[in-house]
This record gives structure tokens, sequence and C-alpha cells, in this order.
């Protein structure tokens, strides 16, 4: 591998892969920012990508579907427009005001960003008596009860999923 430093950004050109390296494992920190008797800091917290995109492909695929509504499309209306109806006709499309469905999304959603915190956190988790806690529901818990805020948990999750996509700006600074 050949490395050249462009910008910020380091450049190794690949001109083999081998089978058991770890090349696009990507390891980070997570910077969260916590206010204790009003003095901010920041904790940083290792985390890594490994298995992260598989974990988020599972999580689409198995996305909760939306009930099908039967509606009369007409050819003046947006739907009969859109399928170049000549004629009124029934069609059924998905309800995505069904409160079912958004219930279920919110809750897939939630699921699937707890699995991506619990597997891009690179840190060991214990519970009050130092035992390594294995319960995904329990870590989760843990952490509640540890003060993590929805800002904090989103931060790490984009922070997890930033290490390996590009952002605006590295773009920007990469390809100019």
């Amino acid at each position: 591998m050949e490395e050249k430093k462009e910008g910020k950004i380091e450049v190794v050109r690949v001109t083999e892969f081998r089978d058991g390296e770890s090349i696009f494992e990507s390891r980070g920190f997570s910077r969260v920012k916590v206010t204790k008797d009003g003095k901010a800091r920041a904790l940083e917290i290792p985390i890594k990508s490994t298995g992260i995109s598989e974990l988020v492909e599972s999580f689409v695929r198995n996305a909760p579907k939306p009930p099908e509504k039967k509606f009369l499309a007409k050819p003046d209306d947006e739907v009969g427009k859109e399928m170049g109806l000549t004629a009124n006709k029934w069609v059924f499309l998905p309800d995505l005001n069904d409160e079912d469905y958004k219930k279920r999304g919110q809750e897939h959603d939630q699921r699937m960003g707890n699995a991506i915190l619990l597997k891009g956190l690179d840190v060991i988790l214990k519970d009050k008596e130092g035992n390594v806690v294995e319960d995904e529901d329990e870590k989760i818990n843990i952490f509640k009860r540890m003060g993590m805020s929805t800002d904090h948990f989103q931060q790490v999750i984009n922070d997890i999923q930033a290490l390996t996509r590009w952002s605006e700006k590295e773009t920007e600074s990469f390809l100019a």
C-alpha cells in the first residue's frame, strides 16, 4: 500500500486485498457534552464501525410495511395523472398515516438505533457490581439510568455512522 497526504485526509492506494486483514475497520471517538456544576466537558467514547452497514441493511429489509387502502383514482387527480389514467380506477395505495404503522415504525427505528449504539460502542459495559453486561435490553436500561439523553444517543449514533461516511466538508476538501 502506498500512503500520501492530500489536504488533511491521508490517501492510501490499495494494490491488493488479503483475506484476514481488517483494512476496512474504522475506529474513532464520539464526543458528547455533559455539564456538571455549571461546567461543560466532553466525554470521549471509543466507537467502531465493524458490522454496522450489515446491521442497518438487515433492519431496512425488515422495516414495517404500511397497510394498503383502496382508493378511487381519477384521471384528473394526482394519482390518476401519475398513472396516466383515462378513466376512474380502484387502486390500492400505502396508508402512511395509519397510526399502528407509524407506531411500529417508531419502535423499529428505536430498535435499530439501539442496535447501532450497542454494536458501535467500543467499550465494555458493567453493572454496579462490576460484572460485564451481555443482555442488550439491560445495556440500554443502564445507559438510561446513567442519564444518557436523546441528544447523547443521537450524537454517538451519528459519529458511528460517520466513521465510514464522507461528510460534505470532507468531500469538498478531498476533491478540491
